[in-house]
């Protein structure tokens, strides 16, 4: 498997074919347990799993499965693993157990899972299956921890309500004062229809303005723009008279046309705009509270408390979130200059040179984009007095950001 296909992969699942956005099944979970953020993330993580380890298992006997009762011997599959799974809740977290009740035994026929095993598992190799399967359950996590969070937030005023359940002596965070009297609309499953329907509407338009970028001639102008932009040459001019012949002015514009694409190509390797830049860290921010962190962080101390009921220190914990993000933005710098959130925005970093950061550099940049952070933003602000409209980071780094083609 290369590079191409594992990216394809990931963009799928969490994005173009997301379980939830685009093919919208499984709604029943969704709408149900996302109240709050804890049951939704737990849940989400059970169905990974079950995902995972049944597509593995469905692409290493595909071929000794006849067609004819495949689909009865994907939900017996399905249905072991979610066993597993249901025993491993009811012995580690048995509070929350009784909170999450059926719809765990429920993942059995839930049409994600069986929609992948069908669609995917049963046709392609064993490991193309279990990754498809890990970003499938990445995405539904993903939607419904943002969900379960809204909603929570909103109705209570809280965040990580129940997390005692999973971590013993964790408390919630409390965001508004304690005498928030809530909203119960968005602790209802109502709320969470109209939730979803926001969700769905921004990833839409993400699309839409994606696609319109993409098509243009360059990726910093949309079609819209290309639209209305002057034809000097091709305008009627004062005097001329309005019988003029239509291919005249098709040739007067055929002659201005290549002008124009040089324009636009040359914008290639210019600095991005401000709104292209937030665009690309709200996304980035999305990817890692509720995929990178969630996996690699939080899920690592959950199991540890569970499993051997040990608690590392908070020193240990800081350290390991650091470490984790430095891995995740200087491989990605070092290999492309992109994040999957700068790529989908089309912007990279490169050195002053255009050429790509060192490794150093790029370890150079990720510590002082904390300090660019953490003082009250004052590196992202830089950017509006900096002559060349970069940020503080990349300044000090000897860095900076271009549209990328």
């Amino acid at each position: 498997m290369n590079r191409k296909t594992l990216h394809t992969l990931a963009v799928n699942g969490l994005w173009k074919q997301n379980p939830c956005l685009t093919q919208m099944l499984g709604l029943c979970p969704l709408l149900a347990i996302s109240s709050n953020m804890v049951n939704a993330v737990m849940l989400a993580t059970a169905t990974l799993v079950v995902m995972a380890l049944a597509n593995a298992a469905v692409s290493l006997f595909r071929r000794w499965i006849p067609r004819e009762i495949r689909i009865p011997v994907f939900i017996l599959v399905v249905a072991s693993l979610v066993t597993v799974v249901d025993l491993m809740f009811n012995a580690l977290f048995h509070d929350l157990y009784l909170i999450l009740g059926i719809f765990i035994p429920l993942i059995t026929t839930n049409c994600i899972v069986l929609a992948r095993v069908e669609a995917f598992a049963g046709k392609n190799p064993p490991l193309e299956s279990t990754l498809d399967g890990i970003f499938m359950g990445i995405g539904l996590l993903w939607v419904l921890a943002l969900l379960g969070a809204l909603r929570e937030f909103i109705a209570h005023g809280t965040l990580l309500g129940g997390i005692d359940l999973v971590i013993p002596h964790a408390t919630a965070l409390q965001i508004l004062p304690d005498d928030y009297s809530g909203f119960l609309l968005a602790a209802l499953p109502p709320g969470a229809f109209i939730l979803l329907g926001f969700l769905i509407a921004g990833k839409n338009w993400l699309d839409e303005r994606a696609s319109r970028i993409a098509a243009s001639p360059n990726p910093g102008i949309s079609q819209s723009e290309a639209a209305v932009s002057p034809d000097p040459v091709g305008a009627a001019q004062p005097g001329a008279a309005l019988s003029d012949s239509p291919a005249k002015h098709t040739s007067l514009s055929a002659v201005q046309a290549p002008d124009l694409i040089a324009k636009r190509t040359s914008r290639i390797g210019a600095v991005p705009g401000i709104a292209r830049c937030l665009a690309a860290m709200l996304y980035e921010l999305l990817l890692l509270l509720l995929g990178v962190i969630v996996i690699f962080w939080l899920a690592p101390h959950i199991l540890l408390g569970a499993l051997a009921n040990i608690e590392l220190p908070a020193w240990v914990q800081q350290l390991h979130f650091l470490l984790l993000l430095a891995l995740y933005f200087v491989w990605f710098w070092l290999h492309g200059g992109q994040t999957l959130p700068m790529r989908t925005w089309k912007i990279r970093v490169v050195d002053k040179g255009g050429g790509p950061l060192r490794p150093m550099q790029a370890l150079f940049r990720y510590l002082v984009a904390w300090f660019s952070l953490l003082f009250f933003g004052i590196g992202f602000f830089w950017r509006i007095a900096d002559p060349e409209r970069q940020f503080l980071h990349d300044r000090l780094a000897g860095s900076r950001l271009v549209i990328s083609a």
